[in-house]
């Protein structure tokens, strides 16, 4: 039986205080009972201030205004998401694991962190207030840049209380931006004159904008992976011996012997999943000669403001000695020499269309009648696909070779903005 050790005696005890330190925790216990009863008081003084704000609508606009600025402002967004992340975990432990539990590293070349949509200039009213009887105009500036060949970015407007034909957007049509390509583009949203009322009883109110970009994006996962043949492995683990022992790979686990996937950078990450100590063999166990091998999508940084979209192909590339085990993917045989030379020593599979579907219809499936539910979803992500493959003819020694993932989708983007409408200005 293995002892704790004093080490974990004195952890337990915890460490030992002098009287300063206690006399010192008093105070500072006082002073956050102070700062607490404080809060209290301030909260009844907005409730109040607010309840006699409402019949004017200031209340009103005072929320949504808080309300663009915590979801467009990037060090708060990340802080409100985690806070509502907090309570969903509470409510179900398992969302971590199923969230939060597929490791990668992202490839650090710089050229890529180019890629993609951002705001430039944040996107506002032209002017903070206006009549009912004003056009109003609501702008951004947008820098696009080579997201992948032939990529097409979508723009829209809309709100909440305003039809969705009310609202015009200067690019109505898709905009090709091609590879290589950096584009900077000033967004304007436009509501007609008159399209907004003000309640009756009020002086004012407050309308909120979303202003969306829908892009394609392609993200890889490259999972190293080594093979050995049975025989010479049950050969080397008789004599204590590693296999893995000497090799300098950053993302191999030596103790595991497990290696970490890399994903290139973007919205989204492929992450593929391989839960297998290494190297392979040509059988994964006495009674079984396939390996698991699962692929999700997932959120990459809060810093994206965003969502998936949906799911446009899905291709997973094995060595040629390997083979894919699933009746939902079909080798590509028709690949343009260009595709030959980029995947010198692969073979890639295609997931059909009727899986691509499924989840991408995933909302209608099993979130019918929890829409923040399907908005979570495509906000972290989702397992693609769990599959199986085979390794074949392998070689005695140690052979290192990678299995990849790509996963083409759609990104939508979004900023809000908010604008004061007034019956007439004094």
């Amino acid at each position: 039986m293995v002892s704790p050790g004093r080490a974990y005696e004195r952890f337990m005890e915890g460490p030992k205080r002098n009287p300063f330190q206690v006399v010192f925790g008093f105070f500072g216990a006082l002073i956050r009972w102070l700062i607490f009863i404080a809060a209290i008081l301030l909260l009844i003084m907005i409730f109040t201030a607010g309840f006699n704000a409402t019949s004017k609508g200031l209340t009103q606009t005072y929320a949504t205004r808080l309300e663009v600025a915590i979801t467009n402002n990037e060090l708060l967004a990340p802080v409100y998401t985690g806070i509502k992340d907090v309570l969903k975990f509470t409510k179900d432990p398992t969302l971590i694991e199923r969230q939060y539990g597929w490791r990668t590293s992202v490839d650090d070349n710089k050229d890529n962190l180019k890629l993609g949509l951002r705001f430039i200039r944040q996107f506002a009213p032209e002017q903070p207030r206006y009549e009912t009887r004003d056009e109003i105009l609501l702008s951004a500036g947008v820098e696009i840049s080579s997201l992948k060949d032939n990529s097409y970015v979508k723009f829209s407007c809309n709100a909440d209380e305003i039809p969705k034909e009310k609202i015009s957007i200067n690019y109505n049509q898709p905009v090709l931006i091609q590879k290589n390509e950096i584009k900077v583009l000033d967004v304007v949203c436009r509501i007609p004159a008159s399209t907004l009322k003000i309640p009756e009883g009020r002086e004012l109110s407050s309308q909120k904008v979303k202003l969306s970009a829908v892009y394609d994006f392609e993200t890889t996962s490259t999972l190293g992976v080594y093979t050995m043949q049975q025989a010479y492995f049950d050969n080397l683990m008789n004599k204590g011996i590693n296999p893995l022992e000497n090799i300098n790979d950053p993302n191999l686990d030596k103790n595991a012997r497990q290696t970490i996937p890399e994903a290139t950078y973007g919205p989204m990450q492929a992450v593929l999943g391989l839960s297998y100590s290494q190297p392979l063999t040509e059988r994964n166990s006495a009674e079984d000669d396939t390996y698991n091998l699962r692929l999700k999508i997932q959120k990459s940084s809060s810093s994206w403001l965003g969502r998936l979209s949906k799911i446009n192909q899905v291709y997973i590339y094995l060595p040629t000695n390997f083979e894919l085990v699933d009746e939902n993917f079909k080798e590509v045989q028709d690949l343009s020499v260009e595709e030959l030379a980029e995947i010198s020593g692969s073979k890639k599979y295609r997931l059909d269309d009727e899986k691509i579907n499924g989840l991408n219809n995933q909302c209608n499936l099993y979130y019918k009648s929890d829409p923040q539910g399907c908005k979570d979803l495509f906000e972290r992500g989702f397992i693609i696909t769990t599959t199986k493959f085979r390794a074949n003819s392998l070689e005695p020694s140690l052979v290192y070779d990678f299995i990849g993932a790509e996963i083409d989708y759609d990104f939508e983007t979004e900023t809000f903005a908010s604008f004061t409408l007034v019956s007439q200005f004094v």
